[in-house]
């Protein structure tokens, strides 16, 4: 055998053996289809931008935490660099609207979520240690903690404006998730609601994720994020898990009912190529986000009280990825008939919106303005 023959044998055995590395833990995908069918196509108007003025300390961005007030009409946000609540009446009389009170709130930790509760007190969600805490203005504090905590599987809420804390007399209620993919799960060994009961402050988990995570690898990060909704008249919440075309009915039993709320257009959502077990490309964030990219999902889901009527969002894999995935609005009516669906505008913030009467508003983060936060006001015409 000449040199060169022994040379070339070497070359295709190393060749061989990067392609088998290459492909350690690779498995063949498996597709969620929906149930296409004739789409009808919405008519979402999209009216005035409501436009709030900021002082030089506020930075008003994606994952700032605010809240809508529908006794006062007022909108609020929160300033997490410097821990201050600033308000917005919304029935002023002007095109630029600014805030007409700023209260400086004597708290360390890092808030994700908060909810006005009255004129004096608000609750504050942390989710570091997974703590709700009241917070008395008049008191310059937190008055009292709730502790969320959870052992094993059991997430804690993730709370944001897709997945809210609900407070009523006798239970807290939250959604989250927990990252990763872990081969051989038990559905029910992980759950991604929780509930505080009161007066006694004692913490439940309930809820797994649905059928289609049970065998498949979804990524363990962004396909995972629960989002919720809650139905006013029966007390119902309502989970939209990004993979699945279902969305998730939780009574007061926390019984779960699966309800059919996808696209009427043809969509799959792919899992990714990978086994859960012991691979080393999960750990690889880039992968992960190329992946999300790379399918269909769902998030939102959205109760609109004025109207009766849920609206689900659905994004589509982008045909320039620096443009982000295309956001697509569902509607339904209050039985989750299909009422038609229609693309929103590019560069709209989904984690930071809120619905008041007269539609739903979603920030705008074409906007330049440092000075000026914008909201695109969305109506659903039907």
């Amino acid at each position: 055998m000449t040199i060169s023959k022994i040379y070339g044998r070497i070359f295709c055995c190393a060749m061989a053996a990067i392609f088998c590395a290459c492909q350690e833990g690779k498995i063949r995908t498996w597709s969620n289809c929906n149930q296409p069918g004739d789409s009808l196509a919405l008519r979402i108007v999209f009216g005035d931008t409501l436009q709030l003025q900021l002082d030089s300390l506020m930075i008003l961005g994606i994952t700032t935490p605010v809240n809508y007030e529908e006794k006062s009409h007022t909108f609020y946000a929160y300033d997490e660099y410097n821990k201050r609540l600033l308000s917005w009446p919304l029935q002023q009389d002007s095109a630029l609207l600014t805030p007409d009170t700023i209260y400086k709130l004597n708290i360390r930790q890092k808030i994700s979520w908060f909810s006005v509760l009255s004129p004096d007190s608000l609750a504050l969600y942390c989710y570091g240690p997974g703590q709700l805490y009241f917070y008395s203005h008049r008191n310059k504090g937190v008055v009292r903690k709730l502790d969320f905590s959870a052992a094993g599987a059991a997430a804690k809420p993730y709370a944001s404006g897709g997945a809210p804390v609900y407070i009523t007399d006798s239970l807290i209620t939250g959604f989250g998730f927990l990252m990763g993919e872990i081969a051989g799960e038990k559905p029910e060994g992980r759950t991604i609601c929780s509930a505080v009961h009161l007066p006694d402050g004692k913490a439940s988990h309930h809820v797994p994720y649905s059928a289609v995570y049970t065998d498949h690898n979804w990524g363990g990060a962004h396909l995972r994020t629960v989002f919720a909704a809650r139905q006013d008249h029966t007390g119902d919440f309502i989970i939209s898990l990004p993979a699945d075309h279902h969305v998730q009915f939780i009574n007061s039993r926390w019984e779960i009912k699966d309800v059919y709320a996808g696209s009427r257009k043809h969509a799959c959502i792919t899992t990714m190529p990978y086994s859960k077990k012991n691979n080393r490309m999960m750990a690889d964030n880039q992968v992960a986000l190329d992946y999300y990219f790379s399918t269909p999902t769902y998030r939102n889901i959205i109760y609109d009280r004025y109207r009766e009527r849920y609206y689900r969002i659905l994004e589509w894999p982008p045909v320039n990825p620096r443009l982000g995935k295309k956001s697509w609005l569902i509607a339904f009516d209050s039985n989750f008939k299909y009422l038609g669906e229609a693309p929103l505008p590019e560069a709209l913030a989904l984690d930071n919106c809120f619905l008041t009467s007269e539609g739903l508003y979603i920030l705008n983060t074409d906007n330049k303005d440092p000075n000026i936060a914008q909201y695109v006001q969305c109506k659903v015409e039907i």
